[in-house]
């Protein structure tokens, strides 16, 4: 969905054509699918808009998936979900570059529209790739590549376009996870970032966030009276891109070693040793939590928000794990065996919670309860 594109193309990228030219009788255009990378910015594919043009001598792609790392804050920014993204128009050939160095199959969807049509999209794009309008705020849900394309593609023909959408009772989290049984790590990471509303239905018009979605809705669309989209074919057939993950790195593998790492401290006849993992599992959970509730109330990510993963990433678990630390009281190691009950409970909660949790939570949980709680049974505070 993201490709990367340094924001010089922007400032050389309208001088490939000239925005007052009318398009020719044999003008094409047509709708670009990139499939999905190795890279977690290339996860969930790309989308674009093709436009030649043998008369008046351009081939060009129009991208919506164009950002300045270079700028201030940037990553912040795309944590906040203030992140400005740019409509870029690039040579095909440069276009086409950056996916045969990844590694990326991309294909191509003709659209029979009309002459009328085509100039009143190709006007809309060189008007929006115009400096002053080329920036909007990128929303991986809401507002990315295949959104902007499918509202172009639905609103600026004057003989509308109807997207045929198929209909869809998947969750956003099932569609993601659709695409992430290769990135592990990026698949964990999702389920602890995302909330509540990410388990709600999403209508297939929502799903087509993701480019191969917006890519089956043009496959089948019609103009009112005939199919628009011609025959598929591939412009560049490489999968190279695509690699499988080393078990020994997935997240349940590493995540569970640690936890038996952390078993054998607590079991440890070592007070120190006791003292050292419950605070390690606090420290990390409080953290975890600290980034939950930043998501939930700091940035415009609306699927970030009503995350019950605080039930166990408890922000206020920061605080006890360092103090825990230095000097364990009798208030403290009270807060621990609560909070370690409230765990094995939760671990129960996650079968039947309208969120869904990590597979592996529902044993994580409870086994991570019952560890803190036998060391707060036999950590000796200092005298």
């Amino acid at each position: 969905m993201l490709r990367i594109i340094l924001l010089l193309i922007v400032c050389f990228s309208t001088s490939l054509i000239k925005a007052e030219w009318l398009l020719s009788d044999s003008a094409k255009v047509s709708f670009i699918n990139c499939e999905v990378g190795s890279k977690p910015y290339s996860a969930f594919g790309h989308s674009a808009l093709r436009f030649t043009d043998s008369l008046n001598k351009f081939d060009v792609v129009f991208n919506y998936g164009a950002f300045n790392a270079s700028e201030q804050d940037f990553y912040l920014n795309f944590i906040r979900g203030s992140l400005k993204f740019y409509l870029v128009i690039e040579r095909v050939e440069d276009f086409i570059e950056g996916y045969i160095m990844e590694g990326r199959k991309v294909t191509e969807i003709p659209l029979m529209l009309s002459k009328t049509d085509k100039q009143q999209i190709f006007n809309f794009l060189m008007w929006n790739a115009e400096t002053e309008n080329a920036a909007y705020n990128y929303n991986f849900f809401d507002d990315n590549c295949a959104s902007r394309l499918r509202d172009v593609l639905e609103l600026k023909p004057v003989n509308k376009i109807q997207l045929n959408y198929r209909s869809n009772l998947k969750t956003a989290r099932q569609l993601l996870n659709e695409y992430l049984s290769e990135m592990p790590w990026m698949k964990f990471i999702f389920y602890v970032l995302l909330g509540y509303k990410s388990d709600l239905p999403v209508s297939a018009k929502e799903s087509t966030f993701l480019p191969h979605y917006l890519r089956m809705a043009i496959l089948t669309a019609n103009d009112g009276s005939r199919i628009i989209a011609g025959n598929e074919k591939v412009i560049l057939n490489d999968n190279s891109a695509l690699i499988k993950p080393s078990l020994l790195t997935h997240p349940i593998v590493v995540i569970s070693a640690v936890l038996l790492l952390l078993c054998c401290g607590c079991l440890a006849n070592s007070n120190k040793l006791r003292v050292l993992s419950t605070a390690f599992i606090l420290i990390i959970t409080g953290l975890i939590g600290c980034i939950l509730c930043y998501l939930w109330f700091c940035t415009s990510h609306t699927l970030t928000a009503h995350n019950l993963n605080l039930l166990w990433a408890n922000p206020i678990n920061l605080l006890i794990g360092l103090l825990v630390i230095f000097r364990s009281n009798a208030s403290m190691l009270k807060y621990i065996k609560f909070y370690s009950a409230g765990l094995v409970v939760l671990g129960l909660y996650t079968f039947i919670s309208p969120q869904e949790f990590y597979p592996a939570f529902k044993m994580w949980i409870p086994i991570i309860g019952v560890l803190i709680f036998w060391c707060s049974t036999k950590i000796t505070s200092p005298k």
